[in-house]
């Protein structure tokens, strides 16, 4: 929602909307991968 009030407001769109769909990708990719080590882990 950040990125789209900046676009909105610089008249920008859709560059910092995009930024923000792909930081929250990658974020939730990491937090996957982190919860899957985690879960290994207790396995062994």
């Amino acid at each position: 929602m950040i990125g789209f009030w900046i676009d909105t407001t610089r008249d920008t769109i859709p560059w910092f909307t995009l930024a923000g769909v792909l930081v929250g990708i990658l974020a939730m990719a990491a937090t996957i991968i982190r919860i899957a080590r985690n879960l290994n882990q207790g396995d062994k």
